[in-house]
């Protein structure tokens, strides 16, 4: 079985009114990466109670991709400083156990608030708004860039981070609920070739979008309630899925198999 637990170097940030205020948190926050490739934006929006629509995000969302073009984009949304620090406030790690992620999982979802996002990539553009158990989804640009439709499944992305060296890496996190092979998953890289610019791409599928062990994506995706958390039994007998491309060589995954997610 291969792990792939990742040190987080960023700091995590709040945008007021266009400007970055520190905050604390375990997960990356807002970055703007431009150096060494294709670039990528991860940031944290406070978006008044009032504007926190999927109208309001929409035409939020449209200004942002028009004031500056990235390759990649992920925009949260949150509409007050607090929801933001409940949904990524957690003690900081490197290496994700079961238990800090439950901690952090808890606190996340202690109390129901909206969360909203923006997810661009190249020329595609999908805004999301969770409000209660009910999830909305508006495309501004292009297709749907969080599906991948391929023969032998349905991918849906689930979150994405650049890593930043000489030669960076986009690390991208989706779930399908076809079985994972590495003959679906060469394929799915292939797909992505033609939408991610990155000569070094590493993916972590699996059935259900909860990447528990992994320190950098979300303790939940809010975009996909239909999931419910897996106990630490159930985590360790789900199978997660690995794959690479690093520039023109071939790509490359292999599945973990059932009960081997354990520590």
């Amino acid at each position: 079985m291969i792990h792939y637990h990742h040190v987080v170097l960023l700091p995590l940030c709040l945008v007021f009114g266009g400007l970055l205020v520190q905050g604390q948190g375990q997960r990356p926050g807002s970055t703007a990466s431009d150096v060494a490739g294709p670039s990528v934006e991860i940031s944290e929006v406070i978006v008044p109670a009032k504007e926190f629509t999927l109208s309001a995000l929409t035409k939020r969302s449209s200004r942002l991709m028009l004031a500056k073009r990235y390759d990649l984009r992920f925009v949260w949304f949150f509409a007050s400083k607090n929801d933001f620090l409940t949904f990524f406030d957690s003690p900081v790690a490197t290496h994700m156990t079961y238990g800090l992620w439950r901690r952090g999982y808890e606190t996340a979802t202690s109390r129901r608030y909206p969360v909203g996002a923006l997810v661009a990539i190249r020329d595609s553009a999908v805004v999301l708004l969770r409000n209660q158990d009910r999830v909305s989804r508006r495309v501004i640009r292009g297709t749907d860039p969080t599906v991948v439709n391929i023969e032998g499944g349905s991918f849906f992305i689930s979150y994405f981070y650049k890593v930043p060296a000489n030669k960076p890496i986009l690390t991208l996190y989706a779930w399908t609920s076809s079985p994972l092979t590495a003959e679906l998953g060469e394929r799915f890289l292939a797909a992505l070739s033609a939408s991610v610019p990155f000569g070094a791409l590493s993916v972590r599928v699996r059935n259900d979008p909860w990447f528990v062990d992994d320190p950098v994506h979300p303790f939940f995706n809010p975009f996909y309630p239909g999931f419910a958390p897996p106990t630490e039994a159930e985590y360790n007998r789900s199978p997660t899925m690995a794959c690479f491309r690093w520039e023109e060589k071939k790509p490359a995954c292999v599945a973990d198999p059932v009960g081997q997610n354990e520590k």
